[in-house]
């Protein structure tokens, strides 16, 4: 439990005001969303140098940001429309919330 609260402080210390209005806002103090409330609409973080990333990796960078700088989750956006885009870390595939208008 006192590991827990340790990054969670960790945490506290090292997410922009942005990031943490976003975890007070939503609720998910331990977790960042997915997704945004009201709406279900997809979210799609950005680190380092424009990389995007999804919330589970934008989450392990903010746990263990040693070896993740270039990772750590400095702004967000809801992918409302577009194709789809791809997480820089793990390449999960975030749809978007209206689909691609060109396909």
């Amino acid at each position: 439990m006192e590991k827990e609260g340790q990054r969670a402080h960790h945490r506290e210390g090292i997410m922009n005001e942005k990031m943490r209005e976003l975890q007070k806002t939503t609720g998910y103090l331990n977790e960042l969303p997915a997704y945004a409330w009201p709406g279900g609409y997809p979210l799609v973080y950005t680190g380092g140098q424009n990389e995007f990333l999804c919330a589970a990796c934008a989450q392990r960078a903010l746990d263990n940001p040693d070896g993740w700088d270039e990772w750590l989750p400095d702004d967000y956006f809801i992918h409302y429309e577009g194709p789809p885009i791809f997480c820089s870390e793990c390449n999960a595939e975030i749809e978007s919330a209206y689909g691609d208008p060109y396909a």
